[in-house]
C-alpha cells in the first residue's frame, strides 16, 4: 500500500510536534503506522531540541530536524534522494547526521 495525496503516492513525510515531551513519545505510535502502510516512505520528524534525544536512535526515522529553543538555527539538509544500499549504513548515517544536528544545536555553555 502507498500514502496517497491528491493522487500522487507521498514519498516523503515530515511529522511535526515541537513541544510537550508526553505528545512527541505519544506520536511515535504514527511513525510505526506510516511506516506499514508503506515501507518506502521516508519519514521525517520536526521538534524542539531538548526532546531530541527520545527520537534520535527510532529506527524508523530517516531524519530528525531539531529547533533549538533560545536561537534560531538552521533545519537540517533536506531529504537526500542518494541513499546507501546496505541498511546497517543507512541506520548508521541516520545517526551520525542526529548526531551532528544535536551538537549544531546546543546552546553555548555561558
Amino acid at each position: 500500500m502507498s500514502w496517497l495525496l491528491d493522487g500522487r503516492p507521498l514519498r516523503r513525510i515530515l511529522l511535526t510536534r515541537l513541544r510537550y515531551l508526553g505528545d512527541i513519545a505519544m506520536s511515535t505510535a504514527l511513525i510505526g503506522a506510516l511506516r506499514a502502510g508503506d515501507p518506502e516512505l521516508e519519514i521525517g520528524y520536526l521538534c524542539e531540541a531538548a526532546h531530541g534525544p527520545l527520537l534520535s536512535d527510532h529506527p524508523e526515522l530517516a531524519h530528525l530536524h531539531l529547533l533549538g529553543a533560545r536561537r534560531q538555527v538552521r533545519l537540517a539538509q533536506a531529504f537526500s534522494d542518494q541513499r546507501s544500499q546496505h541498511p546497517d549504513d543507512q541506520q548508521r548515517q541516520r545517526r551520525q547526521e542526529r548526531r551532528r544536528i544535536e551538537q549544531q544545536n546546543r546552546c553555548p555553555d555561558n
